[in-house]
């Protein structure tokens, strides 16, 4: 009797997870910085943003709840 096979595990280097927020906000932040921008990633200052070319826009004029920034 031959068993099924199973699909190997996925390798951790090549498996993408989402990181949390805190660790997300920091790491696009300092991208910011280096790029001699900003550090406004989900910050209030997101409120005012008219940077329609930054490429995080998108995620970071979404709402989000006071107690997750």
């Amino acid at each position: 009797m031959q068993l099924p096979t199973r699909d190997p595990m996925p390798d951790s280097r090549t498996t993408r997870t989402a990181d949390p927020l805190p660790v997300r906000i920091a790491r696009v932040r300092s991208i910011q910085m280096e790029q001699g921008g900003t550090a406004c990633f989900l910050t209030d200052q997101r409120l005012f943003c008219d940077d329609h070319g930054c490429e995080w826009r998108k995620e970071c004029c979404r709402l989000v709840a006071a107690w997750k920034r």
